[in-house]
């Protein structure tokens, strides 16, 4: 009997992967004050980043930039220039400008790549810290 629980168990987590592999949920929030984010939301399209960093929703936007500032943390001064160089509202106009008029297919990439390409095309590092 054990085993049996076992086995759907493991069965009903395998679903619910798949499930949340195929039809990611967007920067939601925990189930409870306790949790952490989900590690689900580590690959963000730019569709559901732009969707979530425009949205009306406070906690979405919220969201959003943090995941931008984890973005932009981990790429300073490898692929772009540095907070030294430019300041964040720049770097916040300059997404905005390149994300609003993106194409469908170029949106449909891994969020944190668009980024880090934007930033290395428009503030590239002359050289790497």
């Amino acid at each position: 009997m054990e085993n049996i629980k076992l086995i759907v168990c493991l069965l009903s987590f395998f679903a619910v992967s798949c499930a949340s592999a195929n039809n990611p949920e967007p920067l939601r929030e925990p189930l409870d004050s306790k949790q952490r984010m989900p590690v689900e939301q580590r690959d963000l399209s730019g569709i559901e980043f732009w969707a979530a960093y425009m949205s009306k929703d406070v906690k979405q936007r919220r969201f959003a930039e943090m995941y931008l500032v984890g973005v932009l943390d981990s790429s300073e001064g490898y692929v772009w220039c540095g907070y030294d160089k430019v300041k964040g509202g720049s770097i916040q106009e300059l997404l905005y400008r390149k994300l609003s008029k993106a194409n469908e297919e170029f949106m449909a990439e891994r969020a944190s790549h668009l980024i880090t390409n934007i930033l290395a095309d428009s503030l590239p590092c002359k050289e790497r810290k």
